[in-house]
């Protein structure tokens, strides 16, 4: 009986171990199969994942030609600049620095020449810094193949110069380096060089101002360029050509304004008679003072003044003048 039980758990065992092996060889075929399966899947995602970045590219070559191809129709071209409003300013220069700016593309892909994306700022601001005699820029499409540009010029106010000594045939004649200013004192041409003594200078053909062009010494450095650059501040330039238009109205006309070491001004008129005044003197005190001095009895009114050095009117309602 015991050698049968034997016998029994025996062909257990061995049916337990053949039934254990199926199960691992089914576990291996299942796992196996899972890994093929799975090697598939990702085979088959890379593909779709590279038909779809293949399909994008097309799709943003295929845009992207469409929009090179759409925005270089020549009939949305500038093919043309217009310039107006110039007086002393090449218009054709203008039009060669905006046509420049019109050259090229925008990454490569949109003309700058395209009438709905042209550079209209960049124009703007290259014909300001290129051109300091122009004040003011207006830039608009004409029509689809034309851009206008309207410039302001800056109106000459005044002169701003600087004394050079000739020494040719051993003389100590003068000339004076002499720049435009306009009604806000700043600075935008040069004239060139002028005599030292002449009155009546033909600054440009845009002159706010119908009297002889005043001239301004000093407030800037002699060695630099000065163009850009302002003289003093805009308000106490305007005050000064205030003053020479109250004394033109007196019959007075006033040659030059130079600023002295101390800062304060001599104002010099026809004739060579020099007014002293204070930087920050009002024109009414001084139009006060010098009508109580000329209508002085022993003065002799304004031909009196030819006999007078300085009238110096820097010391309030006290005034004092030196006869030559």
């Amino acid at each position: 009986m015991v050698k049968r039980l034997f016998l029994n758990n025996k062909r257990l065992s061995g049916s337990t171990f053949f039934h254990s092996c199926s199960v691992l060889k089914l576990l291996v075929m299942l796992r196996r199969s899972h890994t093929i399966k799975s090697v598939r899947f990702r085979e088959r995602r890379r593909k779709i994942l590279i038909g779809k970045v293949v399909l994008v590219i097309l799709g943003a070559g295929v845009l992207w030609g469409l929009v090179f191809w759409l925005t270089g129709l020549p009939v949305i071209t500038i093919s043309a600049v217009s310039v107006s409003g110039n007086v002393s300013v090449s218009p054709y220069s203008i039009a060669s620095s905006t046509r420049d700016l019109l050259t090229g593309r925008y990454w490569f892909t949109v003309p700058r020449s395209n009438i709905l994306f042209y550079p209209k700022e960049s124009i703007i601001k290259n014909i300001l810094e290129s051109y300091p005699r122009i004040k003011n820029v207006e830039v608009e499409f004409k029509n689809f193949h034309t851009v206008s540009v309207a410039i302001t010029e800056r109106e000459t106010a005044a002169l701003w110069c600087r004394t050079f000594v000739v020494t040719a045939d051993a003389s100590n004649d003068t000339s004076d380096e002499c720049f435009l200013l306009d009604s806000q004192g700043f600075i935008f041409d040069s004239l060139g060089r002028t005599v030292a003594s002449s009155v009546d200078v033909d600054a440009s053909s845009t002159a706010v101002r119908s009297l002889p062009l005043v001239k301004f010494y000093g407030g800037i450095s002699s060695t630099t360029d000065p163009v850009r650059m302002s003289y003093s501040s805009a308000e106490h330039f305007q005050e000064s050509l205030l003053l020479a238009d109250n004394l033109s109205s007196l019959g007075v006309n006033v040659v030059a304004f130079r600023e002295r070491p101390d800062r304060d001004l001599d104002v010099e008129l026809v004739g060579e008679t020099r007014l002293v005044i204070g930087r920050e003197s009002d024109n009414f005190s001084v139009m006060s003072n010098f009508q109580s001095v000329i209508s002085e009895p022993n003065f002799d009114g304004l031909e009196g003044l030819g006999k007078i050095d300085y009238i110096d009117m820097r010391f309030g309602n006290k005034v004092f003048y030196l006869f030559k």
